[in-house]
Order: C-alpha cells, then sequence, then structure tokens
C-alpha cells in the first residue's frame, strides 16, 4: 500500500530518510534504542510514510518501539544529518537523513513493553542519564547539549561518523572472551561500580564488593571480554553453589547444576549483543565441565533482562523474595 512507503530513497550506495524522532524523558533518563547490528545507541523513531504528517509517524514508532502509547508536547529540533553508514547501513557509506524531533509528554514511569525491529534486527529501549550522555555513544550527539530541551524549534545541522567508538561491529565479534586471573580484581571491581544507578538495576554500593570479586577469581570461574584497548568491557560468574536448592521447584531429574552471576557490561557497549554472548560463553563452559543445567536469578523489576532471558530459552521455574526484593529464577538446560 502507497500509505506504508518510508519517505526515502536507497540508490547507488546512496540512502536517504525522512524521520520522526521522540524525545521522551522519564524521571531523569532520556530514552534510546539499540540492536545487535549497531555498536551505538539512536533516537526512538523511524520512517515518516507517504501520507502520514510528522506528528503521526512519531507517535506510530513510539508505540511499535517501546509498547507505550506517548502524546506529543511540541516540535522541538530539524536536524539534518550527514554520516557514514555502518552496522545495520553498511550497505549505505553515504547517508543523508531529515529528521524531525518531538519532545513528548512524560507519562512519570520509565515501565516499557518493548518489541521493535530495525532493519531486520531486534530493538531494545535503553534509559540512559539525561546529565551524562557524553559518557555513551548516542546518537543524536547533539541532545547532550540541549538537554533540559530549549523552548522554540532549534534548527541543526551534523555530520557525524559512527564508525567511531570503543568496540566497532567486528571488532565486537573478534573480541576474545577469556578467563580472568587475580590481576583483573581492580578492573571488575571497577566494571561493577560503574553500573551501579543503571535503570532497573539492583547492584548498590553494598553489592558487588570487592571481597564478593576476589572471592569469584578465588573459587569461581569468572570469565571477562576486553575491549579494542584492554580494559574489561565485561565480566560473568559461574557459581559453584547449592544456594537456593531447597526454595525452588527446579528440574527434579537434574542432579549437578551451577548458577550464572554477576554479569555486567559496560555502559557504552551495551545493546551490541554482548551480554548474549557472555551467557551462551559461560553455558558452553558449564557444559564442558559437566553441569546438566545453569540457574540464573533475574530482579522483577529488570524488564528488559526478563525479556531476554525469555527469549534464550530459559525456563522460570519460581519466584521468590531475596534482599529486600523479588527475583525470577531461571534454569536451562545444557
Amino acid at each position: 500500500m502507497m500509505g506504508m512507503l518510508d519517505c526515502g530513497i536507497r540508490k547507488d550506495g546512496c540512502w536517504f530518510r525522512y524521520r520522526a524522532c521522540a524525545i521522551i524523558l522519564e524521571e531523569g533518563y532520556v530514552l534510546f534504542a539499540g540492536n545487535d547490528a549497531d555498536d551505538y545507541y539512536y533516537s526512538v523513531g523511524g520512517g515518516v510514510h507517504v501520507g502520514e504528517t510528522a506528528e503521526e509517524a512519531v507517535i506510530r514508532e513510539v508505540l511499535e518501539e517501546t509498547g507505550v502509547r506517548y502524546e506529543v508536547d511540541r516540535l522541538a529540533f530539524v536536524h539534518e544529518n550527514f554520516f557514514e553508514g555502518s552496522g545495520s547501513l553498511a550497505d549505505w557509506p553515504v547517508c543523508h537523513e531529515l529528521a524531525l524531533y518531538f519532545l513528548m509528554k512524560p507519562r512519570g514511569t520509565r515501565e516499557l513493553h518493548p518489541h521493535g525491529t530495525t532493519q531486520g534486527f531486534e530493538e531494545t529501549m535503553h534509559w540512559l542519564p539525561a546529565d551524562n550522555l557524553r559518557a555513551y555513544k548516542a546518537f543524536p550527539t547533539f541532545l547532550a547539549d540541549h538537554l533540559p530541551v530549549p523552548t522554540g524549534v532549534t534548527h541543526i545541522v551534523t555530520h557525524e561518523k559512527k564508525t567511531d567508538g570503543l568496540l566497532r561491529p567486528k571488532a565486537r565479534d573478534k573480541a576474545v572472551i577469556e578467563r580472568a586471573c587475580p590481576e583483573d580484581e581492580e578492573a571488575i571491581f571497577a566494571l561493577y561500580h560503574s553500573l551501579l544507578d543503571m535503570p532497573y538495576g539492583t547492584w548498590n554500593e553494598n553489592y558487588p564488593t570487592r571481597e564478593c570479586v576476589r572471592e569469584d577469581l578465588a573459587h569461581n570461574d569468572v570469565f571477562v571480554i576486553r575491549g579494542e584497548a584492554g580494559r574489561i568491557l565485561a565480566a560473568i560468574v559461574i557459581e559453584k553453589t547449592e544456594e537456593f536448592e531447597a526454595d525452588v521447584p527446579w528440574y527434579p531429574d537434574v542432579t549437578r547444576w551451577c548458577a550464572l552471576g554477576r554479569l555486567g557490561v559496560a555502559r557504552e557497549v551495551q545493546g551490541q549483543g554482548i551480554a548474549r554472548r557472555m551467557l551462551q560463553h559461560a553455558m558452553d563452559q558449564a557444559k564442558a565441565q559437566g553441569y546438566e543445567a545453569v540457574r540464573f536469578l533475574v530482579a522483577a523489576c529488570n524488564v528488559p533482562a526478563l525479556h531476554s532471558y525469555a527469549k534464550l530459552g530459559f525456563d522460570v521455574c519460581g519466584k521468590i523474595e531475596l534482599w529486600e526484593g523479588e527475583w525470577y529464577c531461571y534454569q536451562k538446560r545444557l
């Protein structure tokens, strides 16, 4: 149907699109999207359909990507963006985007029900701190300099290279997951500590501690992934413990299992599939060691993680009250 055609052109390596985008601010955070193909965050929104107004398009796109209906407050930015294609746009080296950015009315909650896709890849939603956007590889970059959103409509022209970053797609795929050593204690603790105020997170100043990291390195299997500069960007632990054995109806026929825990991924490389790689690697290692299943606790408030583990084939075996919160108990056969 004509009304479903995006206003865009793809020809001879050139890509152009007329896009409607949303600026969604809730509780000091601004919403961005990500996917496994791109090593950066990008604004929520999408192509305007032929015969559709930009305001209609942004309401539709927000609903499609977040599962939540937001109302438009006002038009805030007109953005002409020129950039080199990468990731999901790798086939289009010359990209030109005309985007209208609408400030949306806040709902007073960050709860979402995401289920969108882009260029065939599943999208994930990410709440980034509005006062620290420069710490992230998030586009459009101009937004970090325009929060709070100024009154009126601002016209901005940018030339951006989205291939710049700590961990590019090809480097991400080639990055080696390796067993951590005692010398990595400080770097792993620094990674965990950098994630304390993450949306949906449960970690705080009391957990994970430096002593916890030291104990893991001494008694458990700890795996890490390093970026191009050698910095630890992710970590996961295979815990050899029988904790929670009697609290939840786990698989009754499984006699040898291990727990996965303390999975952390650096903010600037989240949304790139690294957590999934770490989980798969840990499960492969556990299977090689003769374990029949792995178990994982996920906080009930961690909505994105709940969706991810369900898609990875984990089964919910129960729900428990622990550490002043509710936790889902996941298990997966190896």
